[in-house]
């Protein structure tokens, strides 16, 4: 079967069987298609923005939850170490007392055996 454009058919194709085609109709027809494959690909391509703008943000949320974390465990750290040198002062300064008493006793006992 012939296709003919409209006002290009001859006398008596009619009777041939050759269809006339509406160009306006077909240009119609492929706009319209053109248009839905365009607007899909802007509706995937803003679907792909926001999950890449997502995972972007889930990404950045754990950065700073590891860095908080991190920080905390750090702070943790130095306490411990902070009090376990205040305790080893603390120690220290009672060994010093107890040397300086033993050593007044010492003393005293000495004055006493001498006198």
């Amino acid at each position: 079967m012939a296709v003919v454009m409209r006002g290009h058919a001859t006398q008596g194709d009619e009777l041939l069987g050759v269809d006339e085609v509406d160009v306006e109709k077909t240009a119609n027809g492929i706009l319209a298609r053109r248009e839905l494959h365009l607007s899909k690909e802007a509706l995937l391509e803003r679907q792909a923005y926001h999950l890449t703008k997502h995972f972007l943000k889930v990404g950045e949320e754990r950065t700073q939850e590891r860095s908080r974390a991190e920080a905390e465990q750090s702070r943790k750290h130095y306490e411990k170490i902070n009090q376990r040198a205040q305790e080893a002062s603390e120690a220290q300064e009672l060994l010093d007392q107890m040397v300086r008493e033993q050593k007044l006793q010492i003393q005293q006992l000495i004055r006493d055996k001498g006198a």
